[in-house]
């Protein structure tokens, strides 16, 4: 396997080794806003792989595609959909 398999591209292992808790806090919320990048890449293809251990998809590259799609889409953020919930 590799990384263009997947449509992403290769990245030395210092783009994303994690850091202090406030860099891998901010590494999260870059993820969850969608930004490009190498941790981006490795948490789709993680969550793209559990998509497929699930039996939600017939290949590993769809299963990635797929959540890949969903998380560069707008999200409410944390706090609207708390009040959203309450109401």
């Amino acid at each position: 396997m590799t990384p263009e398999r997947f449509g992403v591209s290769p990245a030395e292992s210092d783009a994303v080794r994690g850091g202090t808790p406030d860099e891998n806090a901010a590494t999260t919320r870059a993820i969850f806003a969608g930004e490009p990048g190498a941790a981006r890449d490795v948490a789709v293809l993680n969550a793209g792989a559990a998509i497929y251990a699930a039996g939600r998809s017939d290949t590993l590259e769809t299963a990635s595609s797929l959540r890949a799609r969903r998380s560069t889409r707008a999200r409410p953020s944390p706090r609207s959909s708390a009040t959203s919930r309450r109401a």
